[in-house]
């Protein structure tokens, strides 16, 4: 299947191919104008073990491919000093201006390559081939790139997009199955905001989902990203619209503050969730009974053992938080303006409105019921 970006601000569209197996037939989507520039792949030092001879093999007779940059995997990768080395090896392969750039690999890698392409030499044309959940269903499209900072994560970046994006669902089969139980949070955030069958799909076909099967994961990342498009199309630098995917990360974000950042983000997510769809209740945006199926569905993917289906809280660190600790880290939040801390909520299973002024004594109610749930 191809589904197509439209972008007004580049005047331009992104073109995303999601199948099966496609990582195979990866050189054969490599855009024709960019056959006779300078190929390089970057990826990390575990996906370069699972999937770097692949694509080399497929790419190695480019009359200019330039070969693999590895960087070491994990979030300390979105550095300073990793983008400086980057640059620098470009530089030492004789890259310039006419140089592609293939992205093969999770948020680390995608985030780090899209700032790369943003601004080296003014800007060159990459291919990002997402491997992970995550990665497939949110980071990868919508042009936002970027390194972390010591005051914070992605404070240092650029909206730039793909050219193409591949996203092959068999590249999920190596993928760990915490990795794939966070990416999960991202799926049920596009259910929750925008797509009512998408959220009935995963209420209803849990144990198909956690086997990992095909054709249900496969239309999982399709109306995830369908999701993702839509609303990207309609706000490409975050100006309003954009804003409702921010649902659960406002006190997601936080959260991952507060841990100095060893919680994962997926987990931060189903929590911040847990605690958004409580505020929309309140609120009384949505019904008592909308609220109790949001949460049951939040609460069938936040697992410790998929095989078992053994459940766990998806609320510890909403716990060893106090709720006053969790306010005063959400006062960084970039939705926030007048001095108001700002959440998205929901009007309904399937609809979500832009961020809405929370009261401290709001946000502390629908803490204290988070916390209370069994």
């Amino acid at each position: 299947m191809v589904i197509r970006l439209g972008l007004k601000a580049q005047n331009s569209e992104v073109i995303i191919h999601i199948e099966q197996g496609s990582v195979r037939t990866l050189a054969q989507m490599i855009p024709p104008q960019y056959h006779a520039h300078a190929i390089v792949l970057l990826t990390d030092s575990t996906v370069a073990t699972l999937y770097g001879d692949m694509i080399v093999e497929q790419c190695k007779d480019f009359a200019r491919w330039k070969g693999v940059i590895t960087i070491p995997a994990g979030e300390a990768s979105k550095s300073r000093a990793i983008r400086d080395a980057i640059e620098d090896e470009l530089f030492a392969r004789e890259c310039g201006r006419d140089t592609l750039l293939l992205a093969l690999g999770g948020g680390v890698v995608g985030d780090l390559a899209g700032f790369v392409a943003a601004t080296f030499c003014r800007g060159i044309p990459f291919v990002s081939i997402p491997t992970t959940l995550m990665a497939m269903t949110d980071s990868a499209i919508g042009g936002k790139t970027g390194i972390n900072h010591a005051s914070g994560k992605n404070l240092l970046g650029a909206f730039y997009h793909p050219h193409t994006i591949v996203i092959d669902p068999q590249l999920l089969d190596s993928l760990p199955d915490a990795e794939f139980i966070g990416g999960l949070a991202e799926v049920v955030k596009y259910g929750c905001i925008g797509d009512e069958q998408l959220f009935a799909l995963l209420e209803e076909s849990s144990s198909d989902v956690l086997a990992r099967t095909p054709e249900i994961i496969q239309e999982l990342i399709i109306r995830s990203v369908s999701q993702k498009v839509q609303v990207v199309s309609h706000d490409e630098k975050e100006s309003g619209l954009r804003a409702i995917l921010n649902f659960g990360h406002t006190t997601a974000h936080a959260l991952e503050q507060l841990s100095h950042y060893k919680l994962a983000h997926g987990l931060a997510v189903y929590q911040g969730m847990v605690l958004a769809t409580h505020l929309s209740c309140r609120k009384g945006l949505i019904t008592h009974e909308q609220c109790k199926r949001i949460l049951r569905v939040i609460g069938m993917y936040n697992i410790v053992d998929k095989d078992a289906l053994q459940t766990r809280s998806a609320l510890h660190a909403l716990r060893e938080c106090s709720a006053d600790e969790i306010w005063r880290a959400c006062a960084n939040d970039k939705k926030n303006s007048g001095g108001n801390h700002k959440f998205v909520l929901l009007e309904t299973i399937g609809r979500a409105r832009e961020p809405l002024p929370i009261s401290k004594e709001e946000f502390f109610q629908a803490y204290h019921d988070a916390v209370s749930m069994p």
